[in-house]
């Protein structure tokens, strides 16, 4: 799709948020959730999908090239070279060809950092306004903070400036050192609108930044559900309908097991939309279907038509929400539990959260959930969320920093 902004477009909007790789679907989802919606207010949006980290990232690379070479000194160590860095950036790209072809088809992108790790300032010079958000930007441990507070703009830069439903993923700032509070305070002080997509961010912002947040809902929801099943409705389905659905993505002994029991409950096989990775790269060359992730699509069909979900997910969760499918969330403390915890509370459906390895109280699986009440509260949570948006980028000239 573009790659470039239109000199003609009345306000073009450059979203940045954590780059759409790596086979996650809620990641891609949420940017093209927000691109859609930006674009339903009347603007030109592109997504960055630079890392603003390159210089970083290529530097570990080879590190690790050079520490698999002299492990390779000895012939034991051979068998180590199958999951080099190298391979598993081979196998990522061709077991994910489906979800990078959506990125390529259904998101209008751009690259704003080089592959030196300069900004590309052609790009910067067309924007009209920013858009931070969402997915864990604002995560100490997951890449650099500060790009995902405009820190490539100068002080004095009078574009609109909005985060939207940013994320920190957790409800402290454990993973923040002094040094990287004090620059990412004085960078947020700069937003003129912020919001957040867990309750816990409200506090955060104002505790660490001095910023006042608003409370916003995450990008996916803001799009209706008839617009995701659309998308599924284009697939060619790779499960069938009313099956027990799994998105796990961190496979401990504790949540198979539990997969297992939810399984012999509803007396139907588990049907896994995570296929295992391959043991090297000769496996993979063997077997190259069955280790290839399903589509977008697909994945959002098997969601919506499942009987059942059981997920460690937080976008998992989301679309079995969304498509009103009875789901169990086991609840990925190591990937951030805060955004469990702030949905699955408005919404009225913290009972539905389990920790890994708890056991599974039946009534979870044979309860009914008030699918009315649900709805109701997301029709709710999207039509505030929307107007936010809106204001935020209508507002006119920039000045302090706003909530709303």
């Amino acid at each position: 799709m573009t790659t470039t902004f239109d000199a003609d477009n009345a306000n073009r909007v450059l979203i940045r948020t954590r780059p759409l790789g790596e086979g996650n679907y809620g990641g891609i989802l949420q940017a093209y959730a927000l691109q859609q919606a930006l674009v339903g207010l009347g603007m030109a949006p592109l997504t960055d999908v630079s890392r603003g980290d390159e210089r970083k990232r290529k530097a570990s690379l080879r590190r690790a090239l050079r520490s698999t070479y002299v492990r390779a000194t000895s012939i034991a160590t051979i068998p180590k070279l199958s999951q080099s860095a190298r391979t598993l950036q081979f196998i990522r790209a061709h077991r994910d060809a489906e979800l990078t072809g959506f990125v390529a088809t259904r998101i209008s992108t751009t690259r704003l950092y080089k592959a030196d790790g300069s900004v590309d300032q052609e790009v910067l010079a067309n924007v009209d306004s920013f858009v931070i958000g969402s997915d864990q930007v604002w995560r100490g441990r997951f890449g650099r903070v500060p790009t995902y507070l405009l820190d490539f703009l100068p002080d004095d830069d009078r574009r609109m400036k909005v985060a939207y439903a940013a994320s920190f993923g957790t409800d402290d700032l454990s993973e923040y050192s002094a040094e990287l509070l004090t620059e990412t305070r004085r960078l947020a002080q700069r937003l003129n609108h912020v919001s957040v997509r867990e309750r816990s961010g409200v506090e955060l912002c104002e505790k660490a930044w001095g910023v006042e947040a608003l409370h916003v809902a995450d990008p996916t929801l803001l799009l209706p559900p008839d617009t995701y099943r659309k998308l599924a409705a284009e697939s060619v389905p790779t499960a069938q309908d009313n099956q027990f659905a799994t998105y796990i993505l961190d496979k401990s002994r504790g949540v198979l097991s539990q997969v297992e029991i939810v399984s012999r409950a509803l007396g139907v096989d588990a049907v896994s939309l995570l296929p295992a990775d391959p043991t090297s790269i000769i496996e993979y060359r063997r077997h190259p279907k069955q280790y290839a992730r399903p589509s977008v699509e697909q994945w959002l069909h098997a969601i919506g038509s499942a009987r059942f979900v059981l997920t460690d997910s937080f976008h998992g969760t989301v679309f079995a929400i969304l498509h009103n499918v009875p789901f169990i969330t086991i609840v990925n403390r190591s990937r951030g539990a805060a955004r469990f915890e702030s949905l699955l509370g408005e919404l009225g459906l913290v009972s539905r959260m389990i920790e890994p390895g708890e056991q599974i109280d039946q009534t979870l699986l044979a309860g009914r959930i008030d699918w009315d009440s649900v709805n109701s509260a997301l029709c709710v949570m999207r039509e505030n969320s929307m107007t936010y948006l809106a204001r935020a980028l209508r507002s006119g000239s920039p000045g302090a920093v706003e909530s709303s």
